[in-house]
């Protein structure tokens, strides 16, 4: 695949996950937890019904250690990340949420480090670090106020929450990584999604006999809907279809789109208040993005 097709696709993708944080905050004030946890992985499961249905027979090749890495993947980063996700932003604000989000490229590239045993040099450390910089230039200055109704307990419960969430979230493209390259991008989404939906199923069942579905708005079905469909399903999509020729490190720097979009989207749809001066947050991101995937001399992505 083309160098730069590839970073379109990890950057968009990352970009239309993140929408997920924001969105999240919405879905947290209309449902239960696991209500819409529930939901959000059946709605990601029929978006990506029809990719299990064309590789079905794709499955025959699958070994125990493919069935065993994408149930981790879908228990840890589809199962976990979710629970966690949502319990998290019942006490801060989207951009908190944001800017915890943000830590992502380098718990990623550190796990990258543990787990791959991927080599770094001071390029991509000093991206790494510069990521994580322009995310805390980008949230300085009052960001982190709390809302309306929260207290200093409720904060720092809800960031610990959304930071292990992130952690979780960071185990995919780290398991993503590791042997899986002939396994379609789209299965390996798909199964982990499906097995997230399977761990999900007698909890939601069991919460929502006590739940009025008919107080839900129109325009928090819609946010649920794309909680699932668009920022799991089409979003890991496009992230996965990159992922398979680019590293752990170089994947992790392109995670600074996740919080980017997640920051935009809080303004937008959360009507959280803008600081001008963390467009400087935003160009220290981008500079990171060029360190960290700028091959020089022509080297290969994925060496």
């Amino acid at each position: 695949m083309n160098k730069y097709l590839t970073y379109i696709l990890l950057a968009l993708g990352m970009s239309i996950y993140g929408s997920g944080t924001p969105v999240s905050k919405i879905v947290t004030e209309a449902f239960p937890v696991y209500t819409g946890s529930g939901f959000r992985m059946l709605f990601a499961s029929l978006a990506l019904l029809p990719f299990i249905i064309k590789y079905r027979n794709d499955l025959k090749n699958f070994s125990k250690k493919d069935f065993l890495k994408i149930s981790l993947m879908g228990f840890l980063s589809m199962f976990l990340f979710t629970i966690f996700m949502m319990y998290g932003m019942k006490y801060i604000t989207g951009v908190t949420g944001s800017i915890i989000m943000g830590t992502s490229p380098a718990v990623t590239a550190i796990g990258s480090l543990i787990f791959l045993k991927e080599k770094m040099n001071l390029r991509k450390w000093t991206a790494i670090i510069l990521a994580v910089a322009g995310i805390i230039i980008v949230n300085f200055g009052g960001s982190m106020a709390m809302g309306p109704h929260s207290s200093a307990g409720m904060m720092l419960t809800g960031s610990v929450l959304v930071f292990l969430a992130v952690c979780f979230g960071a185990a995919y493209t780290i398991i993503g990584k590791s042997e899986m390259d002939h396994i379609k991008p789209m299965l390996i989404v798909s199964i982990s999604v499906l097995i997230s939906l399977i761990l999900f199923i007698p909890f939601t069942i069991s919460e929502m006999r006590d739940f009025n579905f008919s107080a839900v708005e129109t325009s928090q079905w819609i946010a649920l809907i794309w909680w699932g469909a668009g920022s799991v399903a089409l979003g890991l999509s496009l992230w996965n279809f990159g992922l398979e020729n680019v590293t752990g490190v170089t994947a992790a720097g392109f995670m600074g789109f996740m919080s980017v979009s997640s920051l935009i989207l809080s303004y937008i749809i959360l009507d959280e208040k803008f600081y001008w001066h963390q467009l400087i947050g935003f160009i220290v991101v981008f500079i990171s993005l060029i360190l960290l995937t700028w091959s020089p001399k022509g080297k290969e992505m994925n060496m």
